[in-house]
């Protein structure tokens, strides 16, 4: 078993727990789109990485958590490293931080990690482990993607990706224009968001505001450029 592929395993078990799964040889196996065989179990284990039930069900042991956690640290960076900075359509991303996970070091995760202002969410809403960097909090450049309600009124930027608790959710904000690649700027916090996308205005809540990301934050616009002919939907 090649290191690639044990890394995606242990990512794969990581993974399925986190999203109350249990991890079995083919649940893993469909994970990453690769057969996993009695070998490749064999190996994880010599390796001390990989318990298995007498269920089939798989556990990592505290040394497998500490590489599978690695992983999906380095896998979640490079993913938001393709859409918040290279500007990659999300399936785009995804492949390329499949591929360059496996390439990042320590050092280079802590460095895009730095740069990308210690985010704590993939692009999907899971939780990237945080590192040593994050711990310090060494904040050398301001993040270059932030949550809606991190704005100041006035400011506005490009829709980087949502992060919707539900579906429904994502259809709706959809339905209002509210999607990656759209400019949104931010006029009132209280006592709900509102915000124009286009030639709309919408007020939001702040649960819904917090899973709307932005690249390329610009400065409030002088007072008196805001339009109000325009009506408000509920959204």
């Amino acid at each position: 078993m090649d290191s690639r592929k044990a890394e995606d395993a242990l990512e794969a078990v990581w993974m399925l727990q986190e999203r109350g799964k249990p991890a079995s040889l083919e649940r893993v196996a469909q994970f990453i789109g690769e057969g996993v065989g009695a070998d490749d179990l064999a190996h994880l284990r010599g390796q001390g990485w990989i318990q298995a039930r007498d269920n089939g069900e798989l556990h990592l042991t505290e040394a497998g958590r500490a590489q599978a956690r690695d992983v999906v640290r380095r896998h979640r960076l490079a993913e938001r490293l393709m859409l918040d900075v290279l500007g990659l359509k999300q399936q785009q991303a995804q492949e390329a931080a499949c591929r360059f996970e496996h390439i990042l070091n320590l050092e280079a995760a802590e460095s895009i990690c730095t740069l990308l202002g210690h985010p704590t969410l993939c692009p999907h809403g899971y939780p990237i482990p945080a590192g040593r960097c994050c711990e310090t909090l060494s904040r050398e450049v301001a993040p270059l993607v932030r949550p809606l309600t991190e704005l100041t009124p006035g400011q506005s930027g490009e829709i980087a990706f949502l992060a919707p608790s539900f579906h429904r959710r994502l259809d709706r904000l959809s339905s209002f224009g509210i999607l990656p690649g759209s400019r949104l700027q931010l006029h009132q916090k209280t006592p709900t968001y509102v915000v124009r996308v286009g030639h709309t205005e919408l007020a939001l809540e702040a649960d819904v505001a917090r899973e709307i990301y932005l690249r390329c934050v610009q400065s409030p616009q002088p007072e008196g450029s805001r339009t109000d002919a325009d009506p408000v939907d509920r959204g």
